[in-house]
């Protein structure tokens, strides 16, 4: 039997912080995983056949030509019809920049840039000037044993062509078509941009021009380097997700973060890669970041088979000390701390930029790509940036993108075709609900990404959904999410979003009332049953079934139940959890102020004062991830909301009437530093939630009647007519339990 006797009244809020502080603890890991500095393997250098090395190995290293030609579809104007702009170049044929003109840009510090949104930008982060990679790239195999596919159809220039067509609805669609001929086979590419969509649409078609063609295989690449807003704050970097659907029609999505991963080699050597069978089916496959997704998928998921899934980094950093460096050979040696040194050569664009070659023994920090002139038996890293050592973090620079290779597609006579949607535009693609006026978007639209199981990239029940428990749980929890999520819509309409949070939160302590008032008043039932406790205590001494036996028999004459205290708490949790979520999801909250104050954007702290990023452990970019970085600013909301955790519990703490007892109060008063320093980096629209919801706390017990002193309300549930003694099938699982502790007191086991 478990120790109550020394149990008080007033630490009744310890096992829930406690369990709280845990349960949040354990969320962060699955959710929020720290980075990891993974450091890759000195890179190999394989002779070719005859023993000569890549001629070019001394020389600096020379990205191809920037592209010749530039095309647009749509517009970045906010007040034209379509939501997208979207840059093609003939050279690969690919997308060299997206922009969403709905949605304000931010910077790495989360401060808005002005400008509209750019979620694939037309040179990634941390890429050199001369080289800019494309997305949805299209690449091809030789034969079905091939494991790297060649990059010919990414380096050639394509005939282009653009088309405008008219959808039944009568919303305007443009065309960019790009050809090429390729091992006997023309390849097509058509982008398809539609007024009103936040997305493209593409066809790959493959048609035989050599009757000796008898199969094609390629590989298609997703986004690169989408932004990341406030990398100081965020917890959700670059990930990549996948949906597929295996045999049994069971669907799965699976969320792989990208931060620290190895880098490779333009899919060769995949960090992550899942393996499908014949009988699984992809459904999507991209990129997410806290607020926003690139990502491919299928119209039709059974006219394409795939034969893996690749997750691959493409921009890397390393640190280390400099070993050598030769700008006139362009190479650079580098030794991380503990491995092997490295080898990277050294662009003429990261060359020029030097005012001086970093000295033996400096601390530096690497920024590397996979060579794209790499011979076939050489293999090489180019570093593209470099800076001090301190002054930046891996997981800000590294960047990923998803790769899709196909089976064997046999080739007929006439065209083969395969469809894709390249969604472009909010993680959650159910707030697209939410936009008004001349950004409305149709209720068909976004039923269509519902359909394409767009709405998992977020609502997705827990990993550990194979326990009814907890996957029930989740499902609760997610439709308390989305039903609030719309409750602020509608609150919107009259408020701008500052207030809306503190309406909705207003709302739902009123909802919750009736459960918390009875929870108070429990609490302060016990806090004045204290005196009788304490003697019970000295009357019991350490014979703990007798006290317990005592204890539940006073708590039954004054009418308190100490476990009605857990039910409340239990029914709270979906609803606040379902709140904390649809505030840190809400793609509205991005960039939104909050009146004449200080704060500017309710989707990161409020940033009043900046101390710089030179402080070690505190605001040093290196020391990110640490467990008392901070960033480089002073955050004031949290500071204020983990104070008035502070006085609520001096408020309704009583004293403490043991040592045990103080020593639970000091644990908690530490709990609640800790839980300061966890929560400092937490959104200024979720502080305003906490503080919104802690002062109501506060006059909730204060506004409790207080004509009559704590103990007249234990004497009135002591004058409470006797309840009827029911039998034992008639006893709800609470009563049950309490007889179950008084006769086992009774009847102690020898």
């Amino acid at each position: 039997m478990s120790d109550t006797t020394k149990k008080p009244a007033g630490s009744s809020l310890f096992l829930p912080l406690i369990m709280l502080t845990f349960a949040w603890m354990y969320l962060g890991t699955v959710l929020w995983p720290q980075p990891k500095q993974a450091l890759p393997e000195p890179a190999p250098v394989t002779p070719p056949p005859g023993g000569v090395v890549n001629p070019n190995a001394s020389k600096p290293f020379e990205f191809p030509p920037t592209p010749t030609e530039s095309l647009v579809l749509g517009s970045a104007s906010p007040d034209a019809p379509y939501f997208i702009e979207a840059s093609f170049d003939t050279r690969g044929a690919v997308v060299r920049k997206l922009v969403l003109n709905r949605f304000g840009g931010a910077d790495a510090l989360g401060r808005t840039t002005h400008a509209p949104l750019e979620l694939i930008p037309e040179t990634p982060v941390n890429s050199a000037a001369d080289f800019h990679p494309g997305s949805f790239e299209l690449t091809h195999y030789v034969g079905e044993s091939s494991k790297q596919p060649l990059d010919d159809l990414i380096r050639r220039q394509w005939q282009s062509r653009r088309e405008t067509a008219r959808q039944s609805d009568g919303r305007e669609s443009s065309l960019m078509i790009f050809t090429t001929e390729v091992r006997g086979v023309r390849v097509t590419k058509t982008f398809r941009l539609t007024e009103g969509d936040y997305h493209l649409g593409l066809d790959i078609t493959l048609e035989k021009i050599d009757p000796a063609v008898k199969s094609f295989r390629y590989q298609l690449s997703g986004p690169r380097g989408l932004p990341i807003e406030g990398d100081w704050y965020t917890q959700t970097f670059r990930n990549a997700v996948f949906g597929v659907v295996d045999n049994r029609s069971v669907f799965d999505r699976q969320v792989i973060d990208m931060r620290g991963t190895l880098m490779v080699s333009q899919g060769s050597s995949p960090a992550i890669q899942k393996d499908l069978t014949p009988a699984t089916l992809l459904r999507y496959a991209g990129i997410q970041t806290q607020y926003f997704a690139s990502v491919v998928a299928l119209k039709d998921p059974e006219a394409v088979k795939f034969r893996n899934c690749q997750a691959t980094v493409e921009t890397a950093q390393l640190r280390g000390r400099v070993e050598s460096c030769d700008p006139v050979a362009g190479s650079l040696v580098l030794r991380p701390e503990g491995r092997p040194t490295v080898t990277f050569k050294l662009t003429k664009d990261l060359i020029s930029r030097w005012t001086g070659a970093p000295e033996r023994g400096a601390d530096m920090a690497v920024t590397y790509i996979w060579s794209p002139e790499a011979a076939e038996d050489t293999f090489e890293w180019v570093a593209i940036d470099m800076v001090p050592g301190d002054s930046t973090h891996p997981a800000f620079v590294t960047d990923a993108t998803v790769r899709l290779g196909t089976t064997e597609i046999p080739l007929e006579d006439g065209p083969v075709t395969h469809k894709y949607v390249l969604y472009n535009g909010p993680a959650k693609p159910g707030l697209l609900s939410q936009m008004r006026g001349n950004s409305a978007v149709d209720t068909g639209v976004i039923a269509a990404y519902s359909d394409l199981k767009l709405d998992t990239l977020v609502d997705y029940p827990s990993p550990f959904g194979a326990w009814f428990l907890c996957g029930g749980f989740s499902k609760v929890v997610i439709l308390c999410t989305n039903f609030l999520h719309g409750v602020l819509g509608y609150i919107h309409l009259v408020f701008p979003y500052g207030l809306a949070i503190i309406v909705l939160t207003v709302l739902i302590r009123l909802m919750l009332f009736p459960l918390t008032r009875g929870q108070a008043i429990s609490s302060m039932r016990m806090q004045a049953l204290a005196p009788e406790l304490k003697e019970m205590q000295a009357k019991y001494g350490n014979d703990r079934q007798k006290m317990a036996q005592a204890q539940m028999e006073l708590y039954r004459k004054n009418g308190i139940n100490p476990l009605a205290g857990c039910l409340p708490m239990l029914l709270q949790m979906p609803i606040m959890m379902g709140l904390y979520f649809a505030l840190q999801e809400s793609v509205f909250f991005r960039l939104a102020p909050v009146g004449m104050t200080w704060i500017h954007n309710l989707a990161a702290p409020d940033m009043l004062l900046e101390w710089g990023d030179k402080i070690p452990w505190i605001s040093r970019p290196s020391d990110y991830g640490g467990f008392i970085y901070l960033g480089p600013y002073l955050n004031l909301l949290p500071l204020f909301a983990m104070g008035l955790m502070v006085v609520q519990q001096k408020m309704f703490m009583p004293p403490p009437t043991s040592d045990e007892q103080k020593q639970q109060q000091d644990m908690m008063m530490v709990m609640s530093v800790i839980m300061s320093v966890m929560f400092y980096r937490v959104p200024s629209g979720l502080c305003l939630y906490f503080i919104v919801s802690s002062l109501w706390g506060l006059a909730e017990r204060r506004l409790l009647p207080k004509s009559q002193p704590l103990a007249s309300i234990v004497v009135k549930a002591t004058n409470k007519p006797a309840k009827t003694e029911k039998k034992p099938g008639q006893e709800s699982i609470i009563e049950r339990f309490q007889r179950f502790i008084r006769e086992a007191g009774e009847n102690p086991r020898t």
